[in-house]
Formats: C-alpha cells, structure tokens, sequence
C-alpha cells in the first residue's frame, strides 16, 4: 500500500511535537484526529516566536488537547492553545480541568478569569510552601510510616500534599518527598508509586 505524500508531512509534523514515528503513524488512522491535531499544531506555530521549535511538553499537552477534548469545544482551542504556547497550562491535569471548564461553559463570551481560576493557571507553588506542607504531612504520619516501613503507601503522603496543593508539579514533589523522608524517616530504599 502506498502512502500518500501528505500523510508523510503529517508524520514528520506530528513528530516535530515530540510523538515518535509509531505514535505519529497510529494518529493518523484516527481521520479527525489527525485533522485537529494538524490545524491544532498549525496555530501553535502562529503564537510560538520560533515557530519551527514546539517543545515536547508544549507537543504532549496540544496532543493532548486534540485527543481528550470534546467537538462540542473545538470551536473553543484557541484559548488553550494560547494558555498551552505560553506556558501557562503546564500539564494535563491543567489541561483536563480547562477542557471540563470549556465544556460546562461552551458559549462565547468565555470568562477568563474563571477559565483560569477553575484551571490553575497562574497558580505558583514555591519551594518554601512545598517543604513546609510535605514536612506537616509526614510529621502527622510518622507514627505509621516507622511502624510499617517499607509496607507504608508513599502515594498516600503524596495524595495528602495534593490535598492542600491541588496544581503542584509532581515531580517537585516527589522531590522533596523523597529528601525529607531520608532525613526524617531514614529510608534509604528507593521506593516505587
């Protein structure tokens, strides 16, 4: 079976987001996906100042974006997209939460500020507030973490943080998680989630 010209371009486009050529050629068996992720990626290289570089965390969220949102909002992407180009939706959890907002809310015109609100954009966790949070929820769980060791489910301590930091990046917490846990606790072992 031949394939087409075009759908080369497409390959090569999909793959300049960061998806490898497998994930590039799987896409394109999805007719409407390819399209959106196509025009989606297209707008981004509008707003993005090198418009040739998309880097693989901007690439991860605008797939993202054309596979998990709904058509009832595509009319709705260029906020994301914009939010997406300038960085101010960082991950999917963002994301996920400005697509459910859009959808509730799918008539222009759309009100930013609760678009932002309810999707974390511009939220900053610094470093300090990190610590501090991670250091209360291990002191509140000391007790169980030495009684069980190893048996302990890290992911509990790390779901408890999120409870007070709903949009913190995971891997700074895991980060800190990590460090504090070795001077307080003493775990040595490199545990698993």
């Amino acid at each position: 079976m031949a394939v087409s010209i075009d759908n080369e371009k497409r390959v090569t486009l999909f793959q300049s987001i960061g998806l490898n050529e497998q994930k590039a050629r799987e896409t394109l068996k999805n007719h409407s996906i390819t399209y959106l992720l196509e025009t989606t990626i297209n707008q981004a290289k509008t707003i993005l100042p090198n418009e040739n570089q998309i880097s693989k965390s901007i690439g991860n969220l605008l797939y993202s974006l054309s596979t998990k949102s709904k058509q009832q909002i595509y009319h709705l992407h260029d906020y994301l997209i914009r939010y997406i180009c300038e960085e101010k939706i960082k991950n999917e959890q963002q994301l996920i939460a400005a697509i459910d907002y859009l959808l509730t809310n799918p008539i222009e015109p759309i009100d930013l500020k609760a678009l932002e609100e309810s999707a974390g954009i511009g939220v900053i966790v610094n470093a300090d507030d990190i610590k501090r949070v991670v250091g209360k929820v291990i002191e509140q769980n000391k007790t169980k973490l030495i009684e069980q060791g190893y048996d302990f489910s890290i992911s509990t301590l790390l779901n408890e943080v999120r409870h007070y930091f709903k949009w913190i990046d995971g891997k700074l917490l895991k980060i800190e998680m990590d460090n504090q846990l070795k001077i307080k606790i003493k775990i040595k072992k490199n545990y698993q989630f």
